[in-house]
């Protein structure tokens, strides 16, 4: 991963902009290139600046975040787009994926998920938000053939952010429960899927297809 990152903003919302411009402007090896709030001026800027990565507003006027993403994938690979929605379920997030961006956030989650989004795409990497991935995954599985299948929604959602790197503290802070429940949700989670720590956790959603749309370090 290059040194400093350069990003470009595009959003049609003020607030919303300003608030993402805040965001990474506080962190340490970010640096903000531009902002804009059009399809066709976010290609510009980020071809003019040399931008590491794009993150845009899916309906944003005049293109649309997936053209931008497409055009930006033909003709500027090196640059990678990071696009934000509002549906966490859908085909919208593996649409998002397949026009060839990087990674797609919900417009409701967590200010640390942006951050870690921009470093991974730095990075060649893909990142969706822990909501994002536990509804493909939901959508991926087949009952008859994946033991995560197994899982209620509150295990797969924990499962996922294991898998994240989230340690147990944050896990609770951002699902609102105690540490001692998250505890009790890991232990019914290896214990269903026959594995003993979060490495083997890990391989397990390898093997089933599912470590790519997961964020790995």
């Amino acid at each position: 991963m290059k040194q400093r990152i350069g990003v470009v903003v595009c959003d049609t919302h003020q607030l919303s902009r300003s608030g993402l411009i805040r965001l990474l402007s506080e962190e340490e090896g970010i640096d903000l290139l531009a902002e804009c709030d059009r399809g066709e001026d976010a290609i510009r800027l980020v071809r003019e600046h040399q931008a590491d990565v794009l993150l845009i507003d899916m309906e944003i006027p005049d293109l649309g975040g997936l053209e931008v993403a497409r055009r930006l994938r033909r003709t500027d690979g090196s640059s990678q787009v990071i696009l934000m929605g509002v549906h966490a379920e859908g085909p919208i997030p593996a649409r998002a994926l397949e026009s060839g961006a990087s990674g797609y956030l919900t417009r409701g989650c967590a200010p640390p998920e942006v951050v870690k989004a921009v470093r991974r795409a730095a990075e060649g990497r893909r990142y969706v938000d822990a909501e994002v991935a536990q509804s493909m995954i939901i959508d991926r599985l087949n009952p008859g053939q994946s033991p995560i299948a197994t899982l209620t929604a509150r295990e797969l959602t924990v499962m996922v952010m294991v898998c994240n790197g989230y340690d147990r503290q944050t896990i609770s802070e951002r699902l609102c429960l105690s540490p001692k429940t998250v505890s009790t949700y890991r232990t019914r989670i290896m214990r269903k899927l026959g594995t003993a720590n979060d490495v083997e956790l890990t391989h397990l959603s390898y093997r089933h297809g599912l470590l790519e749309l997961l964020e790995r370090d």
